[in-house]
């Protein structure tokens, strides 16, 4: 499952397994971005994702330590379309192509998993309009004060092409 982006990092991406909890908790609690509930919220899906869910976890490794992630969920009464729920990058390896590369890998295995369109949504707090476009991803919606008041859900999609 290792993308060309990937192997040019030396950052093998691979999907997550059970010894791989802690490392991930500890990118997350490492980026200072969630809530402690929060964080207990996405070990619930990772432990929910490695039992079987249809959801999965993918990772960038270095030096045996996750430095990256992400996570996929299938959006519930639709046909192949598919939800970029997480996506995280150790704060020293941001701007080296390391989330560009998890999103393509994410898209891979999308596409072998018959899947569509994936989706992203996120907070119009954060700057990541840019980096989602140059994934090849559009802006196709934003739902005003949908997080809270002044914090604006924005949508943005990528069609998938079918899996060769």
């Amino acid at each position: 499952m290792e993308s060309v982006a990937a192997a040019e990092l030396a950052c093998p991406i691979r999907k997550v397994v059970p010894s791989d909890t802690d490392g991930v908790m500890a990118l997350v609690a490492g980026s200072g971005m969630f809530e402690s509930g929060e964080a207990a919220e996405l070990e619930a899906m990772l432990d929910a994702s490695l039992a079987g869910n249809g959801t999965f976890w993918l990772i960038a490794v270095e030096a045996s330590q996750p430095c990256g992630a992400a996570y996929v969920e299938p959006e519930r009464m639709t046909d192949g379309t598919w939800n970029l729920q997480f996506l995280i990058v150790q704060e020293d390896r941001r701007g080296k192509g390391l989330g560009a590369a998890l999103v393509a890998a994410v898209g891979e295995e999308v596409a072998w998993r018959n899947g569509r369109i994936l989706l992203v949504e996120t907070s119009g707090h954060m700057d990541v309009a840019s980096f989602y476009v140059k994934c090849g991803f559009a802006e196709v919606a934003q739902i005003p004060d949908f997080y809270a008041e002044g914090d604006t859900k924005v949508t943005f999609l990528k069609r998938i092409p079918a899996s060769q």
